[in-house]
């Protein structure tokens, strides 16, 4: 679906950027919302194309989309590996997710909340109502307290 956004652990700590460059997508986003024009940024950044503009403001656009749509709150925390975030909702029991980005994480919950429903519904176990006023929460991991 996008073609022209990569997501890739070792290219700007995961964020989505363009494919083949290291150029953000929140990076164009935000240059555009300030005021820059297309044509400004195409000057400024030669080796890109107007269709990696448009993907990006697509890409954009759908996260938008899907971070409104989770049907559970969501805690995403900071590892202390700055590749890695880990996340679960305290509206669903069980339901846990790792992912390199931030962004990656909110995508990988929308769906994973969903996989999560239907797996307790095969189970036959109770499946939480959703939550009217889901959050999301972004958080250093806490710490665990030292064994006793």
């Amino acid at each position: 679906m996008f073609d022209r956004i990569s997501i890739d652990p070792s290219v700007c700590h995961g964020q989505a950027c363009i494919k083949g460059t290291r150029i953000p997508v929140h990076q164009i986003v935000s240059m555009l919302a300030n005021g820059d024009t297309i044509e400004g940024l195409l000057r400024a950044y030669p080796h890109i194309e107007r269709a990696d503009i448009n993907a990006c403001l697509e890409y954009a656009a759908a996260l938008a989309e899907d971070k409104f749509d989770l049907k559970y709150s969501l805690i995403i925390e900071a590892t202390s590996d700055p590749n890695f975030f880990g996340f679960f909702s305290p509206d669903l029991e069980g339901f846990t997710g790792v992912g390199h980005s931030i962004e990656y994480c909110l995508y990988k919950a929308k769906w994973g909340m969903e996989e999560h429903v239907t797996l307790l519904a095969d189970q036959e176990t109770p499946i939480p109502d959703a939550n009217p006023n889901p959050t999301v929460v972004v958080q250093n991991e806490a710490e665990l307290a030292p064994a006793a």
